[in-house]
């Protein structure tokens, strides 16, 4: 197994998420759902595999993410 296959390909909503939390460096899933003009819930299902990942990771009670490892946007 290579190394680029050990990273999570993202897709282009997956790199909008991930844009937007780095920009905020902590924030709420209603907030990402806000800004990226996403429903609720296709962002938690998203930010649930982004978690499964290792690239989110939700961080206090509140619902409330930041990422969890560097990741390539490119």
């Amino acid at each position: 197994m290579s190394q680029t296959t050990l990273f999570h390909e993202l897709n282009q909503e997956e790199q909008a998420l991930v844009g937007i939390i780095r920009e905020h460096e902590i924030i709420s899933i209603d907030d990402l759902s806000l800004i990226s003009q996403m429903s609720v819930s296709k962002t938690s299902g998203m930010l649930l595999t982004l978690e499964f990942s290792g690239i989110v990771k939700q961080c206090g009670v509140n619902e409330m993410f930041q990422l969890f490892s560097l990741i390539r946007a490119d």
